[in-house]
């Protein structure tokens, strides 16, 4: 009553009849007008929401009245004095205000439908308007659920109708290696200024790509993306068709699938099940554990086509842990407090856990090279990038709604050994034309194949960073939150992350 005696004190004429006028807004009369012109002139689906919406909302207006029993101001005190041409219109109990509500509809409607229409955001009112947001997100959640729980059935008639269309002589070993919050931006390979791969440098047959973006900075999405044919753009394929194990399965060969991170029930997983030999490493989970077990399986097992996926635990958070304490290049690298004072100290341990990667990647590599009478190939690429305080932003990990260069610039390699470079030396050659290729974590799936030479449905060669016929002009998707493809510049990206990427020479 405080506030409406304060208005009260102010009035006049003039206004009195701007308040009426505006008030009109809130009239059914105006409401029906707005909603049926919208039907039959504009947009019938806009038409019936904002009708949808002006009945649903009187609805729950006179029951919200029903429970709070507030009478009208005049009846409360006696001296308020009301406007009189607004009386005949001002019965029942006050709140919450008819007009009011109505008003809000009718104007909140239309300034949502250009932002549908005009703008590439057109899902405004579904992903960011409270509470029809959170609403969406638990449907969405549930419903990506119900996709991963029911893969097996929705998969199971899948095939790839695989073939080969070369074969090397004698043992082929193909290492498809996924690491783990590796940006690229802290490689030394890449132009960083520390010394975090000492090993690789030496490495004179590497070649390395320099334009990878990840389609997701979450490894639960990342993951089975890069283990699938499917884009960001066909997203919901990913719970029809099976993934890379599946692919090289029904190509003859012999699969592993090595994981150094627990197993989740989730997408990751159900891929990764079609391997042949499936193996979790319990802790402390060192990378080396992952060698370790091909080392192992490569000189026990008698197949001659064999295919390893190596998942790394890379650098994930908590960065000190990723490494034997030998590792420990950089120093002081602590477990310390998430915050801008200890950022050096969170970088030293996140770089030591490259040097290990670095470490890793090095003896794999060795070991390949090592082989007798062997075809060989590795591909290696991160599933996402990291945050590590690195401006004024103070951001930090990865998973964010919003994206940053950090997070999305992987690093990602290729190395062949000498029998695969005499028995395949076009594809070789090709990886070398496209290491400024720009390209997403999506090649990855198409550049293993064929590498091993595998044609089959759903396997597209201009996908292929090893095909001389590699798209470079192919759009460069990124799957947001609600797994819809947007262009990386719609990602959350700001002025600093442009900058970053212009470093680089990546447009993204």
């Amino acid at each position: 009553m405080t506030f409406l005696k304060m208005l009260e004190s102010i009035r006049t004429p003039f206004w009195d009849q701007v308040a009426a006028a505006v008030t009109l807004l809130g009239e059914e009369t105006f409401f029906m007008l707005v909603g049926l012109a919208l039907v039959w002139c504009f947009d019938k689906r806009w038409g019936f929401r904002l009708l949808f919406v002006g009945l649903t909302g009187t609805v729950l207006n006179q029951l919200l009245k029903a429970v709070f029993l507030i009478p009208r101001p005049w009846v409360i005190d006696p001296e308020f004095t009301i406007v009189e041409t607004a009386r005949a219109g001002a019965t029942g109990y006050s709140f919450p205000s008819g007009h009011t509500q109505s008003a809000a509809c009718v104007l909140g409607m239309l300034a949502l439908w250009p932002a549908y229409h005009v703008s590439e955001q057109r899902h405004v009112l579904r992903d960011e308007i409270f509470p029809l947001n959170v609403a969406y997100n638990v449907y969405l959640s549930a419903s990506e659920f119900r996709k991963a729980y029911n893969f097996e059935k929705t998969s199971a008639d899948f095939t790839y109708e695989a073939s080969r269309e070369a074969e090397a002589p004698g043992r082929e070993i193909y290492v498809y290696i996924i690491g783990e919050a590796s940006r690229a931006m802290s490689w030394e390979l890449y132009g960083y200024e520390r010394e975090t791969n000492p090993r690789l440098s030496q490495v004179d047959d590497l070649v390395i790509f320099r334009d990878v973006l990840t389609q997701s900075n979450t490894t639960h999405k990342s993951v089975p993306l890069i283990l699938s044919s499917v884009s960001t753009e066909e997203h919901d394929q990913l719970y029809r068709r099976k993934g890379l194990p599946a692919l090289f399965n029904e190509a003859g060969f012999e699969t592993w699938f090595i994981s150094n991170q627990s197993p989740q029930g989730a997408m990751i997983d159900k891929l990764a099940r079609d391997a042949d030999h499936l193996i979790y490493i319990r802790s402390p989970r060192h990378d080396m554990q992952l060698l370790d077990e091909m080392r192992r399986i490569v000189e026990t097992a008698p197949a001659q086509k064999m295919l390893f996926i190596l998942h790394c635990y890379g650098s994930h958070f908590s960065y000190h842990q990723r490494y034997p304490r030998e590792f420990a290049r950089f120093k002081p690298d602590d477990d310390v407090a998430i915050s801008r004072e200890h950022a050096h100290t969170l970088r030293n341990a996140y770089d030591n856990s490259i040097c290990y990667t670095d470490h890793f990647l090095a003896e794999t590599i060795a070991f390949l090279r090592g082989l007798r009478q062997t075809s060989s190939a590795l591909l290696y690429c991160a599933d996402h990038g990291e945050d590590i305080l690195d401006d004024d932003r103070e951001r930090f990990l990865h998973a964010s709604p919003t994206t940053t260069a950090y997070q999305l610039y992987v690093a990602s390699l290729a190395w062949f050994s000498d029998a695969y470079r005499r028995n395949f030396p076009a594809k070789a050659a090709a990886a070398g034309i496209n290491e400024t290729a720009p390209a997403t974590t999506h090649a990855l799936f198409h550049t293993m194949a064929d590498m091993a030479s595998i044609r089959g449905r759903f396997v597209d060669p201009t996908v292929s960073l090893v095909n001389p016929g590699y798209d470079r002009k192919r759009p460069r998707r990124y799957l947001n939150d609600h797994n819809e493809a947007v262009p990386f510049r719609k990602t959350g990206l700001e002025p600093e992350d442009m900058e970053i990427f212009a470093r680089f020479g990546i447009k993204p």
